[in-house]
């Protein structure tokens, strides 16, 4: 969605003044700020990056009368200590930190929901566990897409179970970089849980980069299936599994010869207050040339925190990782450890441990360390150098 039709929504979005409960109207409003201190100590640099970057979201719902609905939420990220180099200021002496400065609108947008969900404007998309296309929340500026959205049940068989179908149209996206993007982005989904936490889904993605400064388009499109399981144990215990494959393919004016496959295979026991987990996961390579690649993603969540492999290197990547966790307290604490190797050479790229903790300091506040160490292995480029990363975030959320 173009600048000029976002104005236009915003006009057509915003209450008249005055709404209230009495005329049929109804405002709500949001409002939360979330400082965080990012440290970042990378062999490749001489200076350790020091980042204190405050993200203010401000909200306003307005609800006309069932079933429509129009949202706006403005966001800001300001800095207030810069030793960093957030990809915009040109402090390259510095590790890389992406959170720029930006003032901007975050989400603007009509929906009409009643059998099923109608929404045109611009929002934040979070599908399949956020594998192939998430908002990016980790960082302070997320990622958001301008479009629109149905999301409808399939009563016909609901006998076995829930169906439903998602589409989706996008015709541009806002980095977490706060880069505006003309990109198109097509998305169907079609999920069909026959108990909680037993579902399969089945997606495909179609995603047209418009290559920029002569470098070659890459635009592919993903067909994928995942199958998640939940089944109870004794003593109290659940099993988790999860099964996934996707094929990724050229798209548009792609003219590489890509075909790459994703898969991951994980299962784990989940307990009142612990868990523990191991997953394997492959980004395959064609022949070190090219490899999967998942730039809608949220991958700060996958492959470690340390953000190291958010671009797949071309000789694909294989990542066996274990996660456990559980309540200590009044702290919920998560571990994860991940062995890293190439898909074609066998290359060893290293390990990674991420270690995060969070608490709830009172209602409505919440506070979050984390810690990400990386050790690089036998990559003959040596790309990703050794590199430890600490964050501690605020959230306050007034409503």
């Amino acid at each position: 969605m173009k600048t000029e039709r976002l104005l236009l929504l915003t006009l057509v979005a915003w209450p008249t003044a005055g709404a209230t409960q009495e005329d049929g109207g109804q405002l709500d409003w949001s409002l939360s700020f979330r400082p965080r201190y990012e440290f970042v100590d990378q062999d490749s640099f001489s200076n350790n990056a020091n980042a204190l970057t405050v993200r203010t979201l401000a909200g306003f719902t307005f609800r006309p009368g069932a079933p429509f609905s129009a949202r706006v939420e403005f966001i800001d990220v300001s800095q207030f200590i810069d030793d960093f180099n957030d990809t915009k200021n040109g402090k390259v002496e510095y590790p890389p930190v992406a959170d720029p400065k930006n003032t901007d609108v975050n989400e603007l947008y009509l929906e009409y929901s009643h059998a099923a969900t109608i929404r045109a404007g611009r929002q934040a998309v979070r599908l399949n566990r956020t594998r192939f296309v998430g908002a990016q929340d980790f960082r302070q500026t997320m990622q958001v897409f301008d479009g629109a959205v149905i999301d409808f049940p399939l009563p016909f068989a609901s006998r076995f179970g829930n169906f439903s179908l998602y589409v989706a149209y996008f015709d541009r996206r806002t980095t977490v970089r706060a880069i505006n993007r003309d990109e198109d982005v097509a998305i169907v989904r079609a999920d069909w849980n026959w108990t909680n936490g037993n579902s399969v889904l089945l997606s495909a993605y179609w995603h047209d980069k418009q290559a920029q400064s002569g470098a070659p388009d890459t635009s592919y499109r993903i067909e994928s299936v995942r199958w998640d399981g939940l089944h109870d144990m004794a003593w109290g215990a659940q099993l988790n599994y999860t099964f996934d494959y996707a094929k990724q393919r050229p798209y548009a004016n792609n003219q590489v010869n890509l075909e790459p496959h994703y898969a991951r295979a994980g299962a784990g026991l989940i307990w009142p207050r612990a868990f523990v987990r191991m997953d394997y996961e492959v980004l395959a390579s064609r022949d070190g040339v090219f490899a999967f690649q998942t730039p809608l993603a949220n991958n700060h969540a996958y492959l470690g925190w340390s953000d190291l492999f958010v671009i797949t290197p071309r000789q694909g990547i294989r990542d066996w990782w274990m996660t456990f966790g559980g309540n200590i307290g009044p702290a919920a604490l998560v571990v994860e450890h991940h062995q890293l190797q190439s898909d074609y050479a066998n290359i060893e790229f290293g390990y990674e441990t991420d270690i995060g903790a969070t608490w709830m300091l009172r209602k409505g506040l919440l506070g979050k360390l984390q810690f990400a160490d990386y050790r690089s292995g036998d990559d003959p480029l040596n790309l990703r150098p050794n590199t430890t990363k600490v964050w501690f975030t605020v959230l306050w959320a007034l409503r």
